[in-house]
């Protein structure tokens, strides 16, 4: 059985997402990530897109942890869910702006390979829209995302979208991701709102201490549990 799949009813979980370029950097984070509850690892597109999916199998050797390929598939979702397969990826990421024929053929993959689908709404104009549509199409997970380019210019992040999670959280029934500049003191209100997978990069990957780093993101993930 897919070991991403078995961790699912833990949730909320913590995917930390790997995007650096180099392979020695990405292993250096993982390693500080090992035995830690909740957590799991992505193996981030610049990341793939610098150093191939093999990058995939090298991570997992290091954290013995479920690893998302983050392909943004937006063609060929038979091909990419088999490469990432192939490559040991436990999940692949597909674009929900992609025609609802990828979308068909991601989950057809999905089935096959015994992947997890996460659909991602990055640069989606109509997220509840896209979102519904990404549900009736099969994903197993969406991810409401603000990417790095629009955090650097426009300043928003993912904390500042609790409500759009709620809505796609009630409308989907489906597992909600939540990624885009998070920090531990977003966390509980994002938890609060829906969200079942925190996506964090920066503030863990860019820390001169990973694993404290992620440690906080946990201790926030836990302190919302008691949230009214």
């Amino acid at each position: 059985m897919n070991n991403l799949r078995k961790m699912l009813d833990r949730k909320p979980l913590l995917q930390v997402a790997l995007d650096v370029v180099r392979l020695e950097d990405a292993l250096r984070i993982a390693s500080q990530l090992r035995e830690l509850n909740n957590v799991y690892v992505e193996a981030g597109t610049p990341l793939i897109k610098s150093e191939g999916l093999r990058v995939v199998r090298l991570i997992k050797a290091v954290t013995e942890t479920p690893v998302v390929a983050d392909t943004k598939t937006a063609d060929t979702a038979l091909l990419e869910a088999r490469l990432a397969t192939q490559a040991g990826a436990d999940a692949y990421t597909v674009l929900a702006t992609a025609p609802k024929e990828t979308l068909l053929e991601a989950k057809k993959a999905a089935e096959e390979y015994d992947i997890l689908l996460m659909v991602d709404l990055i640069h989606s104009t109509n997220p509840l829209e896209d979102s519904r549509r990404a549900a009736e199409h099969g994903a197993d997970i969406i991810i409401v995302h603000v990417g790095i380019d629009v955090q650097q210019r426009l300043g928003l992040t993912a904390d500042r979208l609790a409500e759009l999670v709620s809505k796609i959280k009630s409308t989907t029934r489906k597992l909600v991701a939540v990624a885009g500049g998070i920090k531990p003191e977003g966390i509980p209100h994002l938890v609060k709102a829906g969200a079942d997978i925190l996506i964090v990069g920066g503030y863990i990957t860019k820390s001169k201490n990973p694993r404290q780093a992620a440690l906080e993101c946990l201790e926030a993930m836990q302190s919302s549990q008691g949230m009214d």
